[in-house]
């Protein structure tokens, strides 16, 4: 076979490694030291409850994220009836107090958000609000874990 100059420099394969959940809270105890503002934290059976103090209270946390890097954020909003709980909003940004990433509001049953989301700095911003004063939220399984990419 003619040589055609042509060589493989090619002399290791792609890194891959397995990817950890950047920040990962199931509740199993206690409330994950998040902040409050207006708010009451308390761990009910194994799940955050966000009572509002006042209107719009709320949890909130500080996560650390490489900026430009897809990340997949996933958090289960908990519907367990009777008079003392209302609907929630999930709100997640660039920026404290930024909803640029996430905005939406929950209500009525128990469900599950999740989203890709890349950030444009290197913390992000979560809260987890009670709108109405002396009602509740429940939130439990929050994650946050970079996307994989070869």
């Amino acid at each position: 076979m003619p040589n055609l100059g042509l060589a493989n420099n090619i002399t290791s394969k792609p890194e891959h490694r397995q990817l950890m959940p950047s920040y990962e809270e199931l509740f199993g105890s206690g409330t994950g030291g998040f902040g409050t503002t207006n708010a009451t934290l308390l761990n009910a059976s194994k799940r955050m409850r966000v009572e509002a103090t006042s209107a719009d209270g709320y949890a909130s946390k500080t996560l650390s994220v490489t900026p430009g890097v897809t990340y997949t954020f996933s958090i289960q909003f908990y519907h367990v009836g009777g008079s003392t709980q209302t609907g929630g909003v999930l709100q997640l940004g660039n920026t404290d107090g930024g909803v640029d990433l996430i905005d939406e509001g929950f209500a009525g049953s128990t469900s599950t958000h999740t989203a890709n989301v890349i950030p444009t700095s290197s913390s992000i911003y979560l809260r987890l609000v009670t709108s109405t004063s002396g009602k509740s939220c429940y939130w439990d399984n929050v994650s946050l874990e970079e996307t994989t990419v070869y």
